[in-house]
């Protein structure tokens, strides 16, 4: 399991990278176009439908599973906080299995429909035509990456269910580090401050 934890936060790493990047690519892009535009009447050709088809589908796509590693996705768990331990982390790990599932279902789909345009060599219109094949694989890679991360976290929670305690670190925590164990009586515990995302 911590070898499939570590390949899969390899794996993460690299699209948070690509993220990032596309993000800076769409930035720069933005500010040519707008540049361009307004000071020499010469915008970039293409430049709204490559952020649209490509850069942003790496930014929102690229990543849902690292943000999902370090827990950082909303979540409204104000009843969550007032059960039990063990149909806390029974119910997480119901709702991990079934987002698992429909990810999965949303990669294999948009990998199909990548497959698809790109055999019937399907393009955008507009003045610089796009293959929309790779559009639909950066989707597929995404949601197949994250249906990959909340397997896992499923899994991992099993374990804790059985025992009732809850997991003192985020699941982000290294692979060679023993996960410290909370009392079953004592409920919800905190992450260490250091373990806990940094927000802005």
């Amino acid at each position: 399991m911590r070898l499939i934890d570590r390949a899969v936060s390899h794996l993460e790493t690299l699209l948070d990278g690509a993220a990032m990047a596309a993000l800076i690519l769409m930035m720069v892009l933005t500010v040519a176009d707008a540049g361009g535009r307004y000071l020499f009447a010469s915008p970039v050709t293409a430049a709204y439908e490559i952020t649209e088809f490509y850069l942003m589908m790496a930014v929102v796509f690229f990543g849902l599973a690292g943000t999902e590693r370090v827990d950082g996705h909303v979540r409204v768990d104000i009843l969550l906080n007032l059960m039990p331990v063990r149909l806390r982390l029974g119910l997480d790990v119901i709702y991990m299995i079934a987002a698992a599932l429909l990810f999965g279902a949303i990669a294999w789909k948009a990998g199909d429909t990548a497959w698809m345009n790109f055999k019937a060599n399907r393009w955008t219109g507009g003045a610089m035509p796009l293959p929309t094949a790779p559009s639909w694989a950066l989707v597929a890679i995404g949601s197949a990456v994250l249906a990959l991360r909340l397997a896992l976290r499923g899994a991992m929670l099993v374990p804790h269910v059985v025992d009732g305690r809850m997991p003192v670190l985020p699941h982000d925590a290294p692979a060679d580090e023993a996960m410290p164990q909370a009392p079953a009586d004592a409920g919800p515990t905190m992450p260490a401050a250091d373990h806990l995302p940094r927000t802005n």
